[in-house]
């Protein structure tokens, strides 16, 4: 789900927003599901995170390697694609 008021995405959601992105100038804060910042990323590690090349870990300490989330807990590539747009424009 994209919110247009704060440019966010949830990113990983089982039964509610376990990870998402809010827009931050050219960069994004990476967000766990107790509203906690726990990285901010530009748009190259953005992407290697998405393509499972680094993981993120929440603020308890769970690991989130995003290619090995079930995939419907993962957001939809189109939606994510709009996001990208919006956040390099």
């Amino acid at each position: 789900m994209t919110n247009k008021k704060e440019r966010s995405i949830e990113v990983i959601n089982y039964e509610g927003p376990v990870l998402k992105l809010i827009e931050s100038g050219s960069d994004v804060i990476a967000v766990d599901q107790w509203d906690k910042p726990i990285a901010r990323l530009n748009f190259s590690s953005l992407l290697s995170y998405l393509r499972g090349e680094m993981s993120l870990y929440d603020s308890k300490g769970k690991e989130w390697h995003y290619p090995s989330q079930h995939e419907e807990a993962r957001t939809d590539i189109n939606k994510l694609m709009v996001f990208f747009q919006k956040l390099k424009s």
